[in-house]
């Protein structure tokens, strides 16, 4: 644990501790989750807060990777089928 408040429907930590925490980290793989993909948007976050934390993981990471449940990863699919 970094420290901050852990947000349990996520399971995250958020908060400036936690944010302050990572200055000292690096990671060699980042496993991100997200709740939705869009070819065009992007990922989405439902948090501003937990979008910063997310976004500060990534700049300490060399690789970064998303994870997407079956429901979105389903959405994705039809919108490429559309496209």
């Amino acid at each position: 644990m970094v420290g901050g408040t852990l947000f349990k429907q996520s399971m995250v930590n958020l908060g400036l501790d936690t944010f302050e925490a990572l200055n000292s980290m690096r990671a060699d793989l980042y496993i991100m989750g997200v709740y939705n993909f869009d070819l065009e948007i992007g990922i989405s976050i439902l948090r501003s807060s937990e979008a910063l934390i997310k976004r500060k993981m990534a700049s300490i990471s060399t690789e970064v990777l998303s994870m997407v449940t079956k429901i979105n990863w389903t959405r994705f699919l039809i919108t490429l089928s559309v496209l």
